[in-house]
């Protein structure tokens, strides 16, 4: 089973009209309960990438500026940062 899930936004978690399919909060449900970690790595902000968390209902990790930095949702606090 998968530890953690990785997704970029444009073109993986997002169509070309910037939304999220069904199918792919079903399977972000389905990985989520199955103990793994589903998380956004983008090459937007922390700002620009939180919305879409919540809208994906994924884990609490960004990797935000391309892996520029890692931020905790849940905790409010970055903690990685280059």
């Amino acid at each position: 089973m998968y530890k953690a899930v990785f997704l970029d936004l444009d073109d993986t978690l997002l169509d070309n009209e910037k939304n999220i399919s069904n199918e792919n909060i079903e399977a972000i449900k389905y990985v989520k309960e199955k103990g793994g970690l589903v998380c956004i790595a983008s090459g937007r902000s922390i700002e620009m990438t939180k919305e879409y968390k919540k809208l994906a209902n994924t884990s609490r990790y960004i990797i935000y500026s391309n892996g520029a930095g890692i931020f905790d949702c849940d905790a409010n606090e970055k903690l990685f940062s280059a």
